[in-house]
């Protein structure tokens, strides 16, 4: 475990409430995609980075086969427990998605990413790639909501993420394995430090 995910892993640790990032709600333009039916029952779904959220749960209480996959074992911990508090079955993965996942190649329709691709360390980002590509089977969509470079510089510098420019994801080696359908900044509204501008993107596999 790197000194990163060990910070992760220490910060689950708190009360759920105390987590800055936790939403207590599903991911609105998630329920759209659920809505237009671009993600349905019977699909195989990966959440990664996705231990303490709803998300989840959700997607698992409509027919979908969902994994999350987690480097913090702390928050795979609180997601069981909202899974059999909401009483569904959620498959937890501790791992990392820039680790060897052989197991799970392409397994996967669809790939969630609510919040995790921040944090990955700008040279880490094409192991990145090549991870999600491999997930995913032919065709499959890749989600990821990300921070952007429209927001203001974090104030908390305890694992504060990384601001994402267009350029993050319009880079070659994303564009030769993802077909780009949509890339589009929205206001997460309930933020306690303010409106800030969110990535959310939409890719293809190839």
């Amino acid at each position: 475990m790197t000194s990163k995910q060990t910070e992760f892993n220490s910060y689950y640790g708190r009360k759920i409430q105390d987590i800055k990032w936790f939403e207590p709600y599903v991911q609105p333009r998630m329920l759209d995609e659920w809505n237009n039916q671009s993600i349905k029952a019977g699909m195989w779904l990966l959440d990664i980075g996705g231990g303490c959220s709803l998300d989840s749960i959700f997607y698992a209480s409509n027919g979908i086969h969902t994994v999350v996959l987690d480097s913090a074992e702390n928050a795979l911990s609180k997601l069981k427990e909202m899974a059999d508090f909401y009483g569904v079955e959620v498959e937890c993965e501790n791992s990392s998605i820039l680790s060897p996942l052989e197991k799970l190649s392409n397994k996967f329709d669809v790939l969630t990413d609510n919040g995790c691709f921040h944090h990955i360390e700008p040279e880490d980002r094409l192991q990145y790639i090549n991870s999600v590509f491999n997930l995913l089977k032919k065709g499959g969509l890749l989600y990821i909501r990300a921070i952007s470079e429209y927001a203001p510089p974090s104030t908390d510098s305890l694992l504060s993420a990384y601001r994402i420019s267009a350029d993050d994801i319009t880079r070659k080696e994303f564009l030769d394995k993802f077909k780009l359908v949509e890339m589009s900044l929205f206001d997460n509204v309930i933020n306690p430090r303010g409106r800030q501008k969110i990535w959310f993107i939409k890719l293809q596999k190839r």
